[in-house]
This record gives C-alpha cells, sequence and structure tokens, in this order.
C-alpha cells in the first residue's frame, strides 16, 4: 500500500523548512545557496529558474493544501520576480541577479523563461491573479516570436538582453546554437501548465509540437533513453544517458498528453513505458535502492551517485509506468526508490533532503542552491497526494 498520508506530511516538512529557511527577509526573494543546516551562504547570487521554481512549489503546495503560509511564501517570490527579473522594456526575465537584487546577468535562456511561464501560471490557478496570467502568456509570446525555428520546429535556446541570438551557455552542455533536451522538455512542461491555465489555441499549437518532438525525435525509441544534445536540426550529439530525465520526461509527456486531449495516445504510451522500462533495466539500484545518475550508451552505469531530482522524478516516473502497464516490476521499482529516499535522502538531522550521496554513502552538497528548490521533491509529494494523473487512486493501491 501507498500511503498518502506520509507524502502529504513530508510535503509539510520540506515547504516547513523553506518557510523557515528560504526567505531573505533583508533583500527580498529567497536566500541564493543554504548550506546542509539551512545556513544562508552570504553573497550567493540568486537565479530566475530557482526563483520560479519557488513560486510554482508554494503555488502548486497551496492547491494541495491551502496552508496561509503557502500563500504568503507565494507572494513573497511573485513579488520578488516581478521587481527584480523582469524586464518590462524589452520583455521576458533576466537570468541571473546579485544577492541584493540587481542584475547580474541580463541574458534571457529559454531554460530559465520556461520557468516564468510555469510558475506564474501556477499562482494564477492557486490565487487566480490575472497579472501572473498575462505575464506567463506574455512570455510565451516573446519566445515564440525570437525563438520558435520555423524551419526545424522546436526552440533556439540563448539570448542577450535584447532578444538577439547568442552562443549557449557553458551551463547547458552544448555550444554555439545546438539545442538541449533539457530546456525543451521544461518547454513541455510548462506549456503544459500554460494551456491548463489559459485553454490559448497558440498555447496548444506549440504543446502538440513538443509532444511530437519528445516522443519521435528527442527519445531515442530503440534504446528507450532521451539524446542530451542536437544539431539545429535535430541531429543527435553524442550524449551519457541520463536517468533522472529519462524517468521525469515518461510522466511528463503522459502529462503533456492528457492535457491537450489526447492522453491515450498509444505514441506517448509506448515512449513513455520504453523510457521507464530501461531506467527500471538499467539505472535502478536494486542492491541499495534508489536510481543512479547516469549510464553510457551499452548500458554500463557510469556515475553511481544518487541525486536528489533522480529519486523524485523517479518516485511519479515509476508509478506512472505501473499506471500505464500493469506491470508491477514498476510498483516494486518505486518500492525500492521510496525506501532509499525515506531512509537516505531525507536529511534526518536539519531537514530536507540531501542533495547528493556518493556511492561510499557520504551526503556532499548544499541543502539550497540556484537549482535545488522544493520543485522536484515537493512536486513528487504532490503528485503523488493530490493530482493523481495516474489513475491509481481509483484501483485500490493507494492508501486513504
Amino acid at each position: 500500500m501507498i500511503d498518502r498520508d506520509k507524502y502529504l506530511h513530508h510535503l509539510h516538512e520540506i515547504m516547513a523548512f523553506w518557510i523557515k529557511h528560504g526567505p531573505d527577509t533583508r533583500h527580498g526573494g529567497f536566500h541564493g545557496a543554504l548550506d546542509r543546516r539551512g545556513t544562508p551562504l552570504p553573497s550567493q547570487p540568486k537565479s530566475l529558474v530557482q526563483h520560479a521554481r519557488f513560486l510554482w512549489a508554494f503555488s502548486a503546495a497551496y492547491r494541495v493544501d491551502p496552508q496561509p503560509a503557502y500563500r504568503q511564501m507565494a507572494d513573497h517570490a511573485f513579488s520578488f520576480l516581478r521587481e527584480r527579473f523582469y524586464d518590462p522594456v524589452r520583455l521576458g526575465w533576466y537570468y541571473l541577479v546579485s544577492a541584493e537584487g540587481l542584475p547580474l546577468n541580463k541574458q534571457k535562456h529559454l531554460y530559465g523563461q520556461s520557468f516564468a511561464i510555469y510558475g506564474l501560471s501556477e499562482y494564477f490557478l492557486a490565487f487566480a491573479h490575472e497579472e501572473a496570467l498575462q505575464l506567463a502568456l506574455q512570455t510565451f509570446d516573446v519566445i515564440d516570436q525570437f525563438g520558435h525555428d520555423d524551419q526545424w520546429r522546436g526552440y533556439r535556446e540563448s539570448f542577450s538582453e535584447e532578444w538577439e541570438p547568442i552562443p549557449q551557455h557553458p551551463d547547458y552542455g552544448v555550444s554555439g546554437d545546438r539545442k538541449t533536451m533539457n530546456t525543451h522538455i521544461h518547454l513541455l512542461e510548462s506549456l503544459t501548465n500554460l494551456y491548463r491555465a489559459s485553454q490559448e489555441a497558440p498555447v496548444k499549437t506549440r504543446l502538440e509540437e513538443l509532444i511530437d518532438l519528445c516522443t519521435h525525435t528527442i527519445t531515442d525509441a530503440r534504446r528507450g533513453r532521451v539524446h542530451l544534445f542536437f544539431e539545429p536540426d535535430w541531429t543527435p550529439l553524442p550524449s551519457p544517458v541520463s536517468y533522472g530525465h529519462d524517468i521525469e520526461l515518461s510522466w511528463l509527456l503522459r502529462e503533456a498528453g492528457d492535457v491537450c486531449g489526447f492522453g491515450n495516445a498509444p505514441a506517448i504510451h509506448e515512449t513513455s513505458l520504453r523510457l521507464a522500462g530501461t531506467v527500471l533495466r538499467k539505472g535502478l539500484d536494486r542492491e541499495d535502492g534508489g536510481v543512479f545518475y547516469e549510464g553510457d550508451e551499452s548500458g554500463q552505469v557510469t556515475a553511481k551517485q544518487k541525486v536528489w531530482w533522480v529519486q523524485a522524478e523517479a518516485l511519479v516516473g515509476f508509478l506512472n509506468a505501473y499506471a500505464l502497464s500493469g506491470d508491477e516490476s514498476f510498483l516494486d521499482a518505486f518500492a525500492h526508490v521510496e525506501e532509499w529516499v525515506f531512509t537516505r535522502q531525507v536529511d534526518r538531522e536539519y531537514g530536507e533532503w540531501h542533495q547528493e550521496i556518493t556511492p561510499e554513502g557520504e551526503c556532499r552538497g548544499e541543502k539550497g542552491s540556484i537549482w535545488k528548490t522544493p520543485y522536484h521533491n515537493g512536486r513528487a509529494c504532490m503528485e503523488i497526494v493530490h493530482h493523481t494523473p495516474f489513475s491509481i487512486l481509483d484501483s485500490g493501491i493507494l492508501g486513504s
């Protein structure tokens, strides 16, 4: 039995950590980084991705359980985003600001723009905040105007403050005008939420394009994995196997199909199951539990650390695969990951989840960073407790 109350309680624990340690009461927004104990690390910058994820997480948590503190934190995140990251002249959102909230990097990468859409649309869904929805739609319009690749489909990803194309940022693993899986699956995620909030036809058109790209181009159907990097015409480039992205896309793809009204499409289900099946066979640590970080194309695991976001996505992805297939091996895989998470990944001393645990069992990494927020692990709890896109609540598998 899967205990939904356990995940609701754990969601409260995660969000309580961030309510206590996250807000920067001096400069606004949330601290750029926290050590393991939750102590702010001085002078660390604050990112668009980070603050948009805070906006999404507290808004989504409010929709699961309408705690006043969640709304207060969501309002706090929205105000800082609006005041410090938004470009009212050229539109879109800056990539990075200082600890004090001053612009450090005014580039406009679509990975960050995507999370702005995701957070703003969720804020609208939670609180009917019309300005947030209009900002999300405006952001969609500007990235579609400057970023959409009318020749090859998908999006160019990296732009200057003035929306001039620039070479890819090194954070994204490629150079020049190449495309990445990571930006596109998060555009899939954000446009799913924007269409859910707005029902705007142009958003649905682009969302359907992204569903097709993720199903037939970004995913290598034969191997059951995603390619990470591409030439502009979608020719794949050599890359490792990312078990976390494979399992994450497996359920995001189904969610996108559901929101578009064709969630039962065989191609979506087949792709989802191939991705989850490969992670189960190649990425699952059957001895200790949890999912490894990376492998190679031959199927060998090359990075055995257990990273927080990979475990969170695996919880949701394996349940999704079980709901699609009825194959109990996916339910067993979920149990392996769940045991790992609650015995090892959760930090029982200081709260939240360890960023990384090495194969030797050493806990590493900061508790919070420009990448690490309550987005992945909080979302996993919410999906299990409330959103239930897997049709498993009615099957008698989940507890009360």
